[in-house]
């Protein structure tokens, strides 16, 4: 009975010394992960600037997601919508429609434009994603229309983009 109650005493004294060093591990790694979360933001901040300053014709996007994170030159982000329509089509007129109800859409409150960025290419500098405003921007370079007698494959659909 003996070696019972001294086996579970030894169970008990490891468990506490565990629990302490991980404690004591974790009061003393808080401060370091708190600089390393201030410098971090304080280095984007300024990077910020100096790219501002650098180049005052780019909109630089300031938060960083999963998606941008992931981002590579290979895995870029593309929104293709494939649209098969049975009858009759103008394309001409749903290119007019884009154009007016989503492109040129402005607030009725603010005055701006709703999606501003729909008309801007996306680049990198140093790291950091911009928006750049063409000059050219043409709605016809983003909707287009394939034969109907063509059996639009994936392929086919990112040569057309």
């Amino acid at each position: 009975m003996s070696l019972e109650h001294g086996h579970d005493g030894h169970h008990h004294r490891r468990s506490f010394i565990f629990t302490w060093i991980s404690f004591v591990l974790a009061v003393i790694s808080t401060p370091v992960f708190c600089l390393c979360y201030l410098t971090t933001s304080i280095g984007r901040f300024v990077l910020l600037r100096l790219l501002k300053k650098k180049y005052p014709d780019l909109d630089f996007i300031k938060s960083v997601s999963i998606r941008s994170a992931m981002d590579t030159p290979k895995n870029t982000g593309y929104v293709v919508v494939l649209l098969k329509v049975n009858g009759d089509f103008d394309i001409n007129l749903m290119k007019h429609t884009i154009q007016t109800d989503i492109v040129d859409k402005y607030d009725r409150v603010s005055g701006r434009l709703c999606y501003p960025h729909l008309r801007c290419s996306l680049t990198k500098k140093w790291m950091r994603y911009a928006w750049i405003k063409p000059s050219n921007f043409s709605i016809d370079n983003h909707v287009i229309g394939l034969p109907e007698t063509k059996a639009a494959s994936e392929d086919d659909i990112m040569v057309s983009v």
